[in-house]
């Protein structure tokens, strides 16, 4: 009779692993080649970038926002040849958001206009579209006051004006890792009317949010016909008077530009077990700086697990 054990079998294998690199300066863009050398059955990749770093793999960690902005969704269902759109960012702004003149006689410190960074303000064909994110950190910093502005224009000679449809009004934060997004109410951020010009054509712009209907649009259109308040004591009062020029804003209620949230860094797998061996791997920066780049290999079986790591310092430069 012969007896045999198999318990061998479940044993964790050996670990030999190694990793080696041509030089450690690389430039931004440059092309990294790791030589990896040994069969381990995983491995994981830490580049040492913020949300892969090795020595925060077990604590979260707060990391400031590099990125600020806002978008929508905007659609001119009667376009026409001119621009009736314009978008402000309002600074530290606490006057009134229903005074025309309040508005429109800010200095340009506090009024920035930003429609240049949404192109799809001006195009003007008729379909809806979500605008892109533009960073708007250029402007503000963590804890600055502001307030989101939409103007809407007609201007003579032009006797037709476009309705436009505005909705979709969301914060965006990104600290480079993980980004977070806000959408806001257009029923409770903004007033239920707009702040017109006094010289504006009679018209009804309404956050049609406050109605019944289940609509989230701010619909701006230059309706000549509209009923319109005209009791000092009427719920939305605007004074009107027919006239060539129709200006009117929107204005957001006041946020505060936040800092930055927690992360967790994980690491990036790059080798499974079932995965052929794996000689090389490429990698590339695009920031200047000094990175410890960290390969951990593991052996795994039922009895147990086998962990090695190899680090490689690298100066990235410009």
């Amino acid at each position: 009779m012969l007896i045999t054990s198999c318990d061998n079998v479940l044993d964790v294998e050996k670990l030999d692993f190694d990793v080696q690199v041509e030089k450690t300066t690389y430039k931004v863009g440059e092309n990294i080649l790791f030589k990896l050398q040994g069969e381990p059955r995983y491995i994981n990749f830490f580049s040492g970038e913020v949300g892969n770093d090795y020595d925060y793999l077990n604590n979260s960690r707060y990391v400031k926002n590099n990125f600020f902005s806002f978008y929508f969704t905007l659609q001119y269902q009667y376009p026409t040849t001119e621009q009736q759109v314009e978008v402000f960012l309002l600074k530290d702004f606490d006057g009134d958001r229903s005074d025309y003149n309040v508005i429109s006689n800010l200095g340009s410190d506090k009024k920035i206009d930003v429609t240049n960074r949404y192109p799809l303000v001006t195009a003007r064909n008729g379909e809806s579209g979500i605008s892109n994110k533009p960073n708007l950190m250029d402007l503000v910093k963590p804890g600055d006051k502001f307030n989101i502005a939409i103007r809407y224009r007609k201007r003579a000679p032009n006797t037709a004006g476009a309705t436009i449809w505005f909705s979709n009004l969301k914060l965006y934060y990104s600290n480079g890792v993980n980004s977070s997004e806000t959408a806001l109410s257009l029923k409770n951020d903004f007033l239920q009317y707009c702040a017109c010009n006094e010289n504006k054509i009679p018209t009804r712009s309404e956050n049609r949010s406050y109605n019944t209907a289940p609509t989230q649009y701010i619909i701006m259109w230059p309706n000549t016909t509209a009923t319109v308040n005209t009791a000092n004591t009427a719920a939305g009062y605007t004074k009107y008077s027919v006239a060539s020029e129709q200006d009117e804003y929107w204005v957001t209620k006041q946020y505060t530009v936040e800092d930055g949230f927690e992360i967790k860094d994980w690491s990036k797998p790059i080798k499974s077990y079932t995965d052929p061996k794996l000689t090389f791997y490429n990698y590339v920066y695009q920031n200047p700086g000094t990175y410890k780049v960290v390969f951990e290999a593991k052996n795994a079986s039922a009895k147990g697990m086998k962990s090695l790591t190899k680090e490689v310092i690298l100066t990235i430069t410009e």
